[in-house]
């Protein structure tokens, strides 16, 4: 486990300026102070040190707006900003995405932060604030449980040393997790099409090869719609270059007769181009019917098929491994003999 001056990354998180000015100010006397001691940030030689932690998995746009605040508290602010290891918070919170050396050089590349200490503890302690010469502890004000805890902040709230900050909204990694949760299958499309393999992303044989089909699907299913598109165009535009010459017959009446032709045949052209209106509605809705159809009963079969390969064979111990295919040859039993006359003897 690294100790709060260790970083991975080659670069002390505490660097030797910001000790000596959290060494100084606790001593000297001419810093402007408020009624409990604490600095009142008025002295840009002895900035207010203010402490934040978190996770700061997905480090995002909330994240940053907090740490903004937090270094915005005061007219001169030390911001510290403490990153949890991976293994409080898979402990007590779950697992995340980054781990702890990519959660704090994240934070450490944000421009509101003057100092980050990674491998933070998850609950403060005085020895801790003390230690570190924090003046003040930032974050929102929603009580935080943990074991035995119903707000790992109430004791800073009650010394008068929590200042609060606003969460945004609409952000959080949660938010970002579950957004990729929920729109899965078009990640993983896009993927497969980039050519990522799709044991990279641990998805099975069968649910590759859907996905692509469902992709093709789409795709013909656009053009489908591109091309009735085009056939209705150039019919209207056909039909608009044949009205046109009617009205302008009809501005040129040469006799009763001649009248009646040219009504009889507008109104036949009318029919006929409602007629074929018509049957291209009946085409497309035939084709997306059609289509919906087929992809529905692919679901279906693949559905059958995966759950015969589950039920029908069982892998021995050596095909196990997760780097060996789900339907590859050498996980399925198919070298028995599987004549009639149960031979054992092999191909």
């Amino acid at each position: 486990t690294m100790s709060p001056t260790q970083s991975t990354w080659g670069v002390s998180t505490v660097d030797k300026m910001s000790k000596r000015s959290r060494e100084e100010v606790s001593e000297v006397s001419s810093v402007k102070r408020t009624k409990n001691g604490l600095p009142e940030g008025e002295d840009p030689e002895y900035p207010v040190r203010v402490y934040a932690d978190g996770v700061y998995d997905l480090f995002h746009i909330g994240h940053m707006q907090q740490l903004e605040q937090c270094k915005k508290l005061f007219k001169y602010t030390h911001l510290v900003v403490g990153v949890s290891s991976d293994y409080d918070t898979h402990r007590l919170k779950g697992r995340t995405v980054m781990n702890e050396a990519e959660r704090a050089n994240s934070v450490r590349h944000c421009r509101w932060v003057d100092e980050v200490i990674p491998n933070a503890p998850w609950c403060l302690t005085p020895e801790f604030l003390k230690e570190h010469n924090i003046a003040y502890v930032a974050h929102d004000a929603i009580p935080y449980t943990a074991p035995g805890q119903e707000d790992i902040y109430q004791w800073i709230k009650d010394a008068g040393q929590f200042l609060e900050t606003q969460r945004t909204e609409g952000i959080s990694t949660t938010d970002l997790i579950l957004r990729i949760v929920r729109d899965y299958d078009d990640f993983v499309r896009r993927n497969l099409a980039r050519g990522v393999k799709r044991e990279d992303m641990n998805v099975s044989y069968v649910k590759a090869q859907t996905l692509k089909v469902e992709a093709n699907v789409s795709k013909f299913k656009e053009q489908v719609g591109k091309r009735v598109d085009k056939v209705k165009a150039e019919v209207k535009g056909t039909v608009d270059k044949i009205t046109d010459k009617i009205q302008s017959l009809d501005e040129e009446p040469v006799g009763k007769s001649f009248d009646d032709s040219v009504n009889k045949f507008r109104d036949n052209i009318r029919v006929k181009f409602d007629d074929l209106k018509e049957h291209l509605k009946d085409w497309e809705d035939k084709s997306t019917e059609l289509i919906g159809k087929f992809t529905e009963k692919y679901e279906r079969g693949v559905h059958k098929v995966e759950q015969f390969l589950r039920q029908r064979f069982v892998r021995s111990p050596v095909d196990m491994s997760p780097d060996r295919d789900f339907l590859s040859a050498n996980t399925l039993p198919l070298a028995r003999d599987s004549s009639s006359n149960g031979s054992s003897n092999g191909v």
